[in-house]
């Protein structure tokens, strides 16, 4: 497994569908999801087929460490027999990304790595397009502050990455700057997709909403800035508790003692009456 472990941690999702997915349903051409049985969806995932399957698993364990969740992750849970069905026959609304997304689950988790791959394309996008459209949705229909805050935590939108979740500060912080540089520069509106009738697809959808990318961007930006903040903060906790922790181990040193100085006068007389 060693020898090995370093080549398969590189194996993708495309490498992952044709190899593992597709032989496993093949016999029954249902998603992976429905062959080992299908559960509630808490967290929507958006990723990049071409990352490593390795990253990818180390930021869903940086998101929830320990206990169990229920994720949205399209390479198990469309069935990839029916991919055409799944994106909707050319309108996105009838997509199963669209639908996951709106039946209810808790917010999006974007897997980020520092070249941000996954907001390069198009239907990651569209997940962030939705996500956004979801939380002005959420802020618009809520009637009082407390309504409002319950609602805010039960749908997010969170940065994934492999030392976890930026918005809790729990990125690195040079992790935390590459990746936010780069969001800097990004256009959304340059997103590729394999096909480019999708591409046409989700722009148009995009475009035909108040603020288009315009809006989609701010979001973005907002998310990423706050992100930062919480980094920043969560830097500066840890640099301050180990300096605290430096100044318990290690107390300041007393004045050091000089014995040989006590009676430095008296040595003195005795050596000047040798003389």
């Amino acid at each position: 497994y060693s020898f090995f472990s370093h080549h398969i941690g590189f194996r993708n999702m495309y490498y992952l569908c044709s190899n593992l997915v597709k032989p496993l349903t093949m016999q029954v051409a249902l998603s992976y999801a429905e062959l080992v049985g299908p559960s509630s969806v808490q967290w929507f995932v958006s990723h990049f087929w071409g990352m490593p399957f390795e990253h990818f698993i180390r930021c869903l364990k940086g998101h929830v460490p320990v206990q169990m969740t229920s994720y949205w992750i399209c390479t198990f849970s469309n069935n990839q027999w029916k991919v055409s069905e799944e994106l909707g026959h050319g309108n996105v609304e009838d997509s199963s990304f669209y639908l996951a997304l709106r039946g209810g689950c808790q917010g999006t988790l974007f897997v980020l790595d520092e070249e941000v791959l996954p907001l390069t394309r198009s239907w990651c996008l569209f997940e962030l397009f939705q996500t956004e459209l979801l939380s002005r949705e959420v802020e618009q229909n809520c009637e009082t502050r407390q309504t409002r805050e319950t609602h805010q935590s039960a749908f997010q939108l969170l940065l994934g990455t492999s030392s976890g979740v930026m918005n809790y500060g729990e990125s690195s912080m040079d992790l935390a700057l590459k990746i936010s540089k780069k969001l800097a520069t990004l256009r959304l509106q340059d997103a590729q997709a394999s096909c480019p009738e999708d591409k046409v697809m989700i722009n148009e959808a995009v475009s035909k909403h108040p603020g288009g990318f315009q809006a989609v961007n701010a979001f973005l930006f907002e998310a990423v800035k706050l992100a930062l903040q919480q980094t920043e903060l969560r830097f500066r906790t840890d640099v301050a508790q180990l300096q605290e922790d430096l100044a318990s181990a290690c107390p300041p040193a007393t004045e050091p003692v000089l014995l040989g100085r006590l009676n430095s006068g008296h040595q003195t007389d005795q050596t000047e009456g040798k003389d």
